[in-house]
């Protein structure tokens, strides 16, 4: 699909760029200072975010690792 490495580098850049924007946003604006929405949010939805995130990266990685342990332990023979 990409014929140079150049342009599949570019590519990768920024579709890196796009999928890090949401946490680039919301870092910077932690870092920005205080504001009264951060309060509202770290008491009411801020929690439950975190701890289904911490889930999420937890349960993908458990499974990522299981899938490849059980795909590693079985020879890979491919038809004729």
């Amino acid at each position: 699909m990409f014929s140079s490495p150049a342009l599949r580098s570019l590519c990768l850049l920024l579709l890196a760029l796009a999928l890090a924007t949401p946490v680039l946003v919301v870092a910077g604006s932690w870092l920005a200072g205080a504001s009264p929405n951060w309060g509202h949010l770290s008491s009411t939805v801020l929690p439950s975010y975190l701890r289904h995130s911490l889930f999420l990266a937890l349960f993908t990685g458990t499974c990522s690792a299981i899938s490849r342990a059980s795909a590693s332990s079985q020879p890979c023979i491919m038809p004729r």
